[in-house]
């Protein structure tokens, strides 16, 4: 009986060790520092891209470069390559965190936006 008792525990132990979580959220924030009128006729839209960043952690220590904010967007202008009258337009951002409790997990953010071209 205590064998099994202690076998039980063990194995509820190891399965909350390794069961895993995510959690996600999304929005799409037009709160940026500049604004565009985007009126029928004066743009189009002629790409979409996107710029990530992740940063994994252990035990709550970072195991990297954990701006996301800023890498995402860098990563997300070098991939847009604007040039002339180009903007980015319809940002919208998902963050999602994945792992393992508290001992490793990994926080991801993606950043997604229209390249627009002004034709006027």
């Amino acid at each position: 009986m205590q064998r099994q008792i202690v076998m039980l525990t063990i194995l509820v132990l190891l399965a909350v060790t390794v069961s895993g979580c995510v959690s996600s959220s999304g929005r799409m924030n037009n709160g940026f520092s500049s604004s565009t009128v985007l009126e029928q006729g004066n743009h189009k839209v002629i790409n979409q891209v996107q710029g990530q960043h992740e940063c994994a952690y252990v035990i709550g220590i970072p195991l990297g470069v954990t701006d996301l904010w800023s890498n995402a967007m860098n990563n997300l202008r070098d991939e847009a390559n604007l040039t002339g009258a180009q903007a980015l337009s319809n940002m919208a951002h998902d963050e999602t965190t994945w792992g393992v409790g508290v001992f490793y997990y990994i926080r991801k953010l993606t950043i997604t936006a229209d390249v627009v071209e002004f034709t006027k």
